[in-house]
C-alpha cells in the first residue's frame, strides 16, 4: 500500500500569540515550503507531525509506518537524549531521514550544516572587527547542533587569547526574536547600572 505521504516530524512549538511566527525556529517554515513543493511535484503529500511528548510516549513515529499512513519520514532537530527513535526506525527498517541531527550509526542518513566551524568563523570575524566581549546565546545544549556552535565559539576565543566569560554567556533558544529580547533587556540593565 502506498500512502503517497511523507512526513516532516518538527519539535513541538511554543505557544504563538497573535501576530508571532507559528515556529519559533525560523529554518522549519522555510524547510516546510520546500520540502511541501518538492513532494507536490512528485506526487506526494506532506503530514506535518510534532515531536511532542505524546510523539515519543505513544512511539507514535513507528504507528505511522505500521498502519501505512507515511512512505517516510523527515525528522527535523532530534534532540540527543531522543536519538533512540532514529534507533526504533532503523530496527523496523523503514525510510527516514534525519535534518539538523547526528547520530553515530551508519544506517542513519542526515544532513546538517557544519554548526561549528560557523560558530567559530563568525566568532573570529568578531574578534578580527575589534571586539572582545562576544555573547553567546545559548540554547539548549541536548540538540547537537547547539553543542557544536557553542563549541565553535569557544574554540575561537582560545585561539585569539579570549578568556571564556559566564557573565557573556545568555540563556534562549534559536529564535530571532528570544535573541532580540536578550540583547534589548541585557542593554536596558547595564544602562540603568551605569544611572
Amino acid at each position: 500500500n502506498n500512502s503517497y505521504t511523507i512526513a516532516l516530524a518538527v519539535p513541538e512549538q511554543k505557544r504563538v500569540e497573535a501576530g508571532h511566527r507559528i515556529f519559533s525556529d525560523h529554518n522549519i517554515s522555510e524547510l516546510l515550503s520546500a520540502v511541501e513543493e518538492s513532494f507536490s511535484k512528485n506526487g506526494y503529500n506532506t503530514l506535518l507531525v510534532s515531536m511532542n511528548q505524546e510523539f515519543f510516549e505513544k512511539k507514535n513515529y513507528l504507528k505511522l509506518f505500521r498502519n501505512k499512513s507515511i512512505n517516510g519520514m523527515l525528522i527535523w532537530g532530534l534532540h540527543m537524549n531522543d536519538y533512540y527513535v532514529a534507533l526504533d526506525l532503523v530496527k523496523e527498517n523503514v525510510p527516514f531521514f534525519m535534518i539538523n541531527a547526528f547520530i553515530e550509526k551508519k544506517d542513519v542518513n542526515y544532513v546538517m550544516v557544519d554548526n561549528y566551524t560557523g560558530a567559530f568563523k563568525l566568532t573570529e570575524h568578531l574578534i578580527g572587527s575589534g571586539h572582545k566581549n562576544i555573547v553567546f546565546i545559548k540554547a539548549s545544549l541536548d540538540l547537537h547542533l547547539n553543542t557544536a556552535r557553542f563549541n565553535g565559539y569557544i574554540s575561537a576565543l582560545k585561539k585569539h587569547g579570549l578568556p571564556y566569560r559566564e557573565d557573556l554567556i545568555w540563556e534562549g533558544d534559536l529564535s530571532y526574536e528570544k535573541g532580540y529580547e536578550l540583547t534589548k533587556q541585557k542593554i536596558f540593565s547595564k544602562r540603568s547600572e551605569e544611572h
